[in-house]
């Protein structure tokens, strides 16, 4: 049984600077590397958020998909890929969806 999890990728960075192709390629090698692929949501997603300081960012994001067996044993492995989009992409925060739950990590 795989479990679908959704990892929101934001088009831009805090600053307003456009990632490049070669950024997203770098997060899809990981993903593929660790969960044997992915699926890239047609549309992107519109959203906002606020910081730990009332900071609001407004986010466009491709919407990552991946199939997780044993989400409970590769949660390690799954927070593991957040953290280095975390960094890769130089957020404060990732949205990641699974079983209907919402977690911002």
């Amino acid at each position: 049984m795989l479990i679908v999890v959704e990892i929101l990728i934001p088009l831009v960075s805090n600053e307003g600077e456009a990632f490049g192709s070669s950024s997203f390629t770098a997060f899809e090698n990981v993903l593929t590397e660790r969960f044997g692929g992915w699926t890239l949501r047609g549309n992107t997603d519109q959203g906002a958020w606020a910081n730990d300081v009332g900071v609001v960012f407004l986010d466009r994001t491709r919407v990552y998909l991946i199939g997780v067996s044993g989400l409970i044993e590769r949660s390690a492995e799954l927070l593991d890929t957040v953290a280095f989009a975390k960094t890769h992409f130089s957020q404060e925060k990732i949205c990641v969806r699974y079983l209907g739950i919402i977690e911002i990590l």
